[in-house]
């Protein structure tokens, strides 16, 4: 009987090291898995956060590109507006220097003549309509 009791605890002595080696083994794989788990999560969150960092560049780049082209639109429209206003000018400039000189003109053709010319003191006379005139005075 002690044989029996001796083996009887031999057994349950080896099954509890057993059991406790079963455990620790269960324990250091569920611990390696939670590791693994954790890593995987965290490379995933990682990963997902890159995507949408490089995401917001991506419409962040758009965005600053709209907005240069929208300026760039507005620039060239400004360039264009103020062209015109300056060539408005300088033909308002050149109409108002010709009638000066052409006032001017009808002033030396009075003092040469000694007599007034109705016809070039109109301010509505064109000067395709003073070139006889002009002629007449020259010879």
């Amino acid at each position: 009987m002690e044989k029996e009791q001796q083996t009887q605890s031999t057994v349950s002595q080896e099954q509890s090291q057993s059991e406790s080696v079963d455990q620790q083994s269960y324990s250091y794989s569920h611990k390696l898995l939670n590791i693994l788990l954790g890593a995987f999560v965290a490379a995933v969150v990682i990963v997902a956060a890159l995507l949408c960092q490089a995401r917001v560049q991506v419409m962040e780049r758009d965005f600053l590109l709209e907005q240069q082209k929208l300026g760039q639109s507005w620039v060239e429209n400004a360039l264009e507006s103020l062209g015109r206003w300056r060539e408005k000018a300088i033909e308002t400039i050149n109409y108002v220097s010709q009638a000066e000189m052409f006032r001017l003109f009808i002033h030396d053709c009075e003092e040469a003549c000694g007599s007034k010319i109705d016809l070039l003191q109109s301010q509505e006379v064109r000067l395709d309509e003073a070139i006889p005139y002009i002629l007449l005075v020259n010879n």
